[in-house]
């Protein structure tokens, strides 16, 4: 199966977004973009208004959205992603929260591993080994 063609519009919208998810976000939209397109190709319209710039995503939840209501709802959407067929759901779950937690706190501490254990209340050992396998030695020191 051929792969479809991206136009110039949606990859200048990729390289106009900041991707706060990372690879991992910019990835699976490319997948979303490639499993839902038809035969005219990915469309701006198979995207979300945060990511297209029709709507603005806002940074810090609003005061309806408790933490509870924001798990459930990253919970949801990783469902969706893995599908049905997967698994390894509750690893893939919660790998993406851990990475995420340690490297929001790894940056809160200015990379500083003994810091950043201490604050996570993990061993520096354990936390040095999630650091290799979530690939942050980027923002470690």
């Amino acid at each position: 199966i051929p792969l479809p063609e991206f136009s110039e519009e949606v990859l200048s919208t990729f390289r106009n977004y900041s991707w706060p998810g990372n690879v991992r976000e910019l990835q699976n939209y490319v997948e979303r973009l490639i499993v839902l397109s038809g035969l005219d190709g990915p469309s701006l319209d198979l995207l979300p208004g945060h990511v297209t710039g029709k709507s603005m995503a806002r940074s810090f939840p609003s005061k309806a959205q408790d933490p509870e209501t924001m798990c459930r709802d990253l919970v949801s959407m990783e469902l969706q992603r893995v599908g049905e067929s997967s698994t390894d759901v509750h690893t893939q779950i919660v790998s993406l929260v851990e990475k995420e937690v340690i490297l929001q706190v790894l940056r809160s501490c200015q990379g500083v591993q003994t810091k950043t254990a201490t604050r996570l209340g993990i061993n520096r050992n354990t936390l040095h080994k999630k650091i290799s396998e979530y690939e942050l030695e980027s923002e470690a020191r």
